[in-house]
């Protein structure tokens, strides 16, 4: 870069030579007034310490037990999300919603036989079911496997399938799982 004479303009754009502006004696800017603090936009409220009613102690206690016990059973991870409307089992997961009939949907294992759909597309499942036996994508055999056992147990008078878990139900379970956690 080139030096700039005092006699040049001043490289500001004020139009003034470079030693009337920012080429001459240094000066110091005139303080700007000082203003007043502004008001606060909120109000500081001490918070009184109240004991806890027994009934709200009494349900947190079974929420925290809640908690511990779903922990225990599935580890840290979020609790399922849902709610029964209309008829229909509303789940949330996979930042989506994930729905099926209330009647088929009374346990989280009944959201997650059919969640690797929501996962991977209807389009590409319907495919791949619809190939023989053997040239189907693993996950896709496993469903075909779980789904097959259970429906040949006997059902409770509720209409639950009650069985042992088999190898494939449970690689096909925990697959759905993992994909849900």
């Amino acid at each position: 870069m080139s030096k700039i004479g005092r006699n040049d303009p001043c490289p500001c754009n004020s139009g003034k030579k470079y030693k009337k502006c920012h080429g001459g004696t240094t000066t110091f800017p005139t303080p700007l007034p000082v203003r007043p603090p502004a008001a606060p936009q909120f109000r500081v409220t001490k918070i009184e310490s109240h004991p806890i009613p027994p009934d709200i102690a009494r349900k947190f206690a079974e929420q925290q037990r809640k908690d511990l016990e779903f922990t225990r059973q599935f580890g840290h991870v979020r609790p399922p999300i849902a709610m029964d409307v209309n008829g229909y089992k509303l789940v949330i997961a996979g930042g989506g919603i994930v729905w099926q009939p209330s009647d088929k949907a009374k346990y989280f294992t009944d959201i997650l036989l059919n969640f690797f759909q929501n996962v991977f597309g209807r389009e590409w499942s319907e495919a791949e079911f619809a190939k023989p036996r053997g040239e189907r994508h693993p996950v896709i055999e496993l469903r075909y496997k779980a789904l097959s056992y259970m429906n040949k147990q006997e059902r409770t008078p509720y209409g639950i399938y009650i069985s042992q878990m088999t190898g494939p139900m449970q690689a096909y379970f925990g697959f759905a799982y993992d994909l849900w956690v």
